[in-house]
């Protein structure tokens, strides 16, 4: 955070600033200076779970700040939870981390999914159960570390996951992104659920009577 300060400093000391509403001769009117100092991003704690989405945001807030790699390991051992403080104390005495790549290595190792877990066979595996929703946050958790997959081969396997008549809809469009493919399955989704339930037949009217209302037969 320091490092940031210095670097918006200007040689007399001060930070460089934009008076709040100065104008130019254009008539436009300069919004106010984004203020390093005033933004404070907490660092995420880490107790085993979801490796690979902790490095990311970890690596997110260390360029925020432009931490030096010598103070990562630290700043993280700090931050670590539950069965990880154990493995960190005993893996950096047994072969000490020297760098951050090391660090995150020694962690997916530990932390991450299986070698046996092939996520790219999860993947192509994968298909619609439920709602377009829970598709697309589990097909996006499986690609997420698949590497080496084309964009387009990417699309072609989540269409290819999808219920018939959503399918059906989507691959008639030819689209080529990600986002238009589930933004128009939704679409078909709400159309066939409204379908389905205009055609649902009516429920049955109740059988049972009231037995006080029976009158005898004399």
């Amino acid at each position: 955070m320091e490092t940031l300060l210095k670097q918006n400093r200007s040689p007399g000391g001060n930070l460089h600033h934009v008076a709040e509403g100065h104008s130019s001769g254009s008539g436009y009117t300069n919004p106010p200076p984004f203020q390093v100092q005033n933004v404070k991003l907490d660092f995420p704690r880490f107790d085993g779970s979801e490796v690979l989405q902790w490095i990311f945001k970890a690596e997110q807030f260390f360029d925020y700040y432009n931490t030096p790699d010598a103070q990562r390991i630290t700043i993280s051992a700090i931050h670590m939870e539950k069965e990880v403080i154990p493995w960190f104390q005993m893996t950096n005495r047994a072969t000490p981390f020297h760098s951050w790549i090391d660090f995150t290595r020694a962690l997916e190792l530990e932390f991450g999914s299986s070698p046996y877990e092939c996520s790219r066979s999860q993947l192509f595996k994968l298909t619609q159960v439920t709602s377009v929703h829970d598709y697309y946050t589990h097909f996006t958790a499986l690609a997420n570390p698949v590497q080496g997959v084309t964009s387009e081969a990417l699309i072609d396997c989540f269409v290819g996951g999808f219920k018939p008549d959503i399918q059906r809809d989507v691959i008639a469009q030819a689209l080529t992104t990600l986002i238009c493919c589930v933004s128009l399955a939704k679409l078909n989704e709400e159309k066939y659920t409204s379908k389905n339930q205009a055609l649902a037949p009516p429920l049955p009217l109740s059988t049972s009577t009231n037995k006080h209302c029976l009158l005898p037969i004399h």
